[in-house]
């Protein structure tokens, strides 16, 4: 990276099964069918994201834990009509996402400190 950071990208099989950074672990990746259903973020996996398909290979759920922090996961379910369009979604657990704006928040300030590289900004994101 420009900065002398280093990114490493191990893959099992065609897919990432594990993002680095300079030697630390930034994520753990697992697939299956060629979709992600887990994955871990942090030092330590404090934050675990976990997807559910179904038989279509439509989302139906995903699961948001942020360990030792949150004493209730994030859930959203993807609900879809007859011929597959998404009707919508209900997402679980208010008082969880109060708490997780408040973590990505600190998280944010740290990162503008330390200039950390986060899995956001690996996979593209804003």
């Amino acid at each position: 990276m420009p900065d002398g950071n280093i990114l490493t990208y191990h893959y099992q099989g065609e897919n990432v099964s594990q993002i680095d950074l300079n030697g630390q672990i930034l994520s753990n990746h697992q697939w299956e069918y060629g979709q992600e259903i887990r994955r871990h973020m942090g030092r330590f996996g404090e934050l675990t994201c976990r997807h559910q398909f179904d038989e279509c290979g439509r989302l139906r759920q995903q699961t948001l834990q942020l360990h030792q922090t949150l004493s209730k996961p994030i859930e959203r379910r993807y609900d879809y009509n007859v011929v597959g369009e998404l009707t919508g979604s209900t997402t679980t657990s208010i008082s969880s996402q109060i708490a997780l704006k408040e973590f990505e928040s600190a998280l944010n300030i740290a990162i503008k400190q330390n200039g950390i590289v986060t899995d956001k900004m690996i996979h593209g994101g804003n």
